[in-house]
């Protein structure tokens, strides 16, 4: 630009400027699209990291992230974004504005998944103090949880089911060692994926030995009239004992003793 005053004194002014025609270039990293965190992934203040990187001509960039009506100023520095945003359990939209000086703006979306609620797990097969003669035991049951779920039985994968139609989700895992005994404590952890765990334990006693059983009632070699006759068996055994005495089953049985570790049973039959 050049200007010349009536004295015919010229000057001479030398500006440059940039034509910036484009939008920045916004390459979102954290979270990953359908991203499920837990505990781990949000602060003790409720809010989670969201980051990524930005290109343009023009250095004077501002960033904003959003989320559930929430918007916050992020940092910019060395070609990289970074907010620090309040989420909610759920599913949150979070949306990175950036903008340069000129108005050109672009703006990203993402949904970060936030569970910070632990599954609840239950076994439902075996019973607390069932008792097994196996080697091998299978164990099934179910997990409430907001997201999908693996479950570790005993450090045996477990197959699991997803929960649908308001069925919870369910696994079943094979194979499981007893062990030599006198019980075996079953665990089964469940893992979701917000990194969540929760877990069910049951006890079952682990019995390999048959049942001790006397007749008390006729006594060996007693003498009968025919007909009905009343018999009396006791049986011992580390665990509650089923009976059958020539094809009719023994009910209701009085018991003393503890449960898996010894238990006299008197039983009280009818029989033809």
């Amino acid at each position: 630009l050049t200007a010349i005053d009536n004295a015919n004194n010229p000057v001479e002014v030398i500006s440059q400027f940039t034509v910036d025609t484009q939008p920045p270039v916004v390459t979102p990293e954290i979270p990953e699209e359908g991203l499920t965190v837990g505990g781990g992934g949000v602060q003790p203040d409720g809010t989670a990291l969201i980051a990524g990187t930005l290109n343009d001509a023009d250095p004077g960039l501002t960033v904003t992230c959003s989320a559930g009506g929430t918007s916050v100023a992020g940092a910019i520095a060395n070609g990289a974004y970074s907010c620090h945003l309040a989420v909610s359990e759920g599913v949150n939209a979070v949306t990175v504005t950036v903008t340069d000086s000129t108005g050109h703006a672009t703006t990203s979306t993402r949904d970060l998944i936030v569970d910070r609620i632990a599954p609840v797990a239950a076994i439902d097969s075996p019973s607390p103090g069932e008792a097994t003669a196996a080697e091998f035991i299978s164990v099934a049951g179910h997990v409430v949880d907001a997201t999908p779920v693996r479950v570790v039985v005993n450090g045996v994968a477990a197959s699991v089911i997803p929960a649908a139609d308001g069925v919870p989700a369910r696994f079943v895992a094979g194979n499981i060692p007893v062990g030599d005994g006198p019980s075996l404590l079953i665990t089964a952890i469940a893992t979701d994926e917000g990194a969540n765990t929760g877990q069910a334990s049951v006890t079952v006693a682990v019995d390999r030995t048959p049942p001790v059983v006397v007749i008390t009632r006729p006594v060996a070699g007693a003498y009968l009239k025919g007909g009905l006759t009343e018999v009396e068996v006791e049986v011992t055994d580390r665990s509650t004992t089923m009976l059958e005495v020539n094809g009719v089953i023994g009910f209701d049985p009085v018991c003393a003793g503890q449960d898996g570790v010894s238990l006299a049973c008197h039983f009280t039959l009818t029989i033809p």
